[in-house]
């Protein structure tokens, strides 16, 4: 019986910045404000490598790392009704998705897949304002902490009357 293995690398790097719409307000007499400058940068690293380790069995192992920065300014009435405009308050997200998953072919027509996927998600609004941090810091009320571990097990089956199908089992936590 001769060797099957052989693998397969995906990178990908990408970079953004820019600026996002201004967003509108419609206050309770009518009147429309503008919340301006509205910045984001987003930054994203994908990486997957996938190993053929017997003709019929595969293993991919990914991974990734998401990070959006968004500045913008923020408008809001304060418990006397009095209009305010804090401006360039910035918001981070951050995502680490690292899944690894297993295919086998064990006949042409029947694929049988399982995977397990961890993400760590963390997330925050940075006020810049003394007006957002007293008695109680509106950043409290937006901090974001996750962690998410997804398993799958499906498989199908091409049959060759035509007639397909498919069954699995997904997990979340």
């Amino acid at each position: 019986m001769g060797s099957h293995t052989a693998s397969e690398y995906l990178r990908e790097l990408y970079l953004r910045k820019g600026k996002r719409d201004d967003l509108y307000f419609m206050e309770p007499d009518g009147t429309i404000t503008t919340a301006h400058d509205r910045d984001v940068k987003k930054d994203i690293f994908m990486g997957s490598a996938t190993f053929l380790i017997l003709k019929d069995l595969t293993l991919t192992g990914s991974y990734a790392y998401m990070h959006n920065n968004t500045q913008q300014d923020i408008e809001y009435h304060d418990l006397a009704g009095v209009h305010r405009l804090i401006p360039l308050c910035q918001t981070k997200r951050r995502h680490r998705p690292l899944p690894v998953d297993v295919n086998y072919m064990p006949k042409d027509n029947i694929t049988l897949h399982a995977g397990i996927s961890y993400t760590l998600s963390k997330g925050q609004f940075y006020p810049g304002s003394a007006n957002l941090l007293q008695p109680v810091s509106v950043g409290s009320f937006s901090a974001l902490k996750e962690k998410k571990l997804c398993t799958t097990c499906p498989g199908n089956t091409d049959s060759r009357m035509g007639s397909d199908w498919s069954c699995g089992i997904i997990t979340l936590t």
